[in-house]
């Protein structure tokens, strides 16, 4: 049964510039926070940055001293065994439910996988994640 805890994400957006990332890293780092999760990208003229720290109150803190926009947002985060076929069923279960995806990412290291779900309706799709 994959293990699954409620988080609160944060959205950063910033200018789609050289050197994004390091004042974003920085930022949290600065704050005396470690990351859990970060996903990047730009988007034309900006730079998108999903992330779960071990303190978003002092990362937000310190981001927006950057003059960041930031945006909390519930999600789950799964623990997954990483293997062929793990999440499928899974997603299966949540789409069947009738439960829209907003968005997941993950990443897999050794024999464990870390999936960040977002969904329309996170607390159905939590009990659906534990019962399985």
């Amino acid at each position: 049964m994959p293990q699954v805890n409620k988080g609160k994400e944060l959205l950063v957006t910033t200018p789609n510039e050289i050197g994004a990332l390091g004042k974003v890293t920085g930022a949290v780092s600065a704050a005396g926070a470690n990351f859990i999760t970060l996903s990047a990208w730009g988007e034309k003229d900006k730079g998108v940055f999903r992330m779960l720290t071990s303190d978003n109150v002092k990362s937000s803190a310190e981001l927006k001293k950057l003059g960041y926009t930031i945006t909390e947002t519930d999600v789950l985060l799964v623990n997954l065994g990483n293997k062929p076929g793990t999440f499928s069923p899974l997603a299966k279960k949540i789409g069947d439910a009738g439960i829209e995806i907003n968005y997941c990412y993950a990443t897999a290291w050794s024999d464990m996988a870390v999936l960040v779900l977002s969904t329309k309706n996170n607390d159905k799709a939590l009990g659906i994640i534990t019962a399985s």
